[in-house]
């Protein structure tokens, strides 16, 4: 899947000891790396069109502002996949959006 900003395979040198389609450690398959990616990105465009903007911005309409919507896109795609990672190593915390939200 191609998504707008972030692609799946980028996710393994964006966070550090993420394997994605290991298969038989339970890693993140690339399925699902899309899919978080597309809800991230849905929702940065979905705010973006809400302000009167045209997204998904493209790198050769406006690369300053592709570059500052991409690293939205990032932060909130590694919150998400911490997140997930935090919720399946400590559940002595509860919920994976209580986890989230406390820290």
């Amino acid at each position: 899947m191609a998504n707008d900003y972030v692609q799946a395979s980028d996710l393994e040198t964006l966070v550090a000891g993420l394997d994605i389609d290991d298969a038989g450690n339970g890693a993140l398959t690339s399925t699902e790396a899309d899919l978080l990616i597309a809800s991230i990105e849905g929702e940065v465009n979905g705010v973006l069109y809400s302000l009167g903007i045209d997204a998904p911005v493209t790198l050769s309409a406006s690369p300053k502002s592709y570059k500052f919507v991409r690293a939205l896109v990032i932060q909130g795609v590694l919150a998400m996949v911490q997140a997930s990672l935090h919720a399946l190593s400590d559940d002595t915390e509860g919920s994976r959006e209580a986890a989230f939200w406390r820290r």
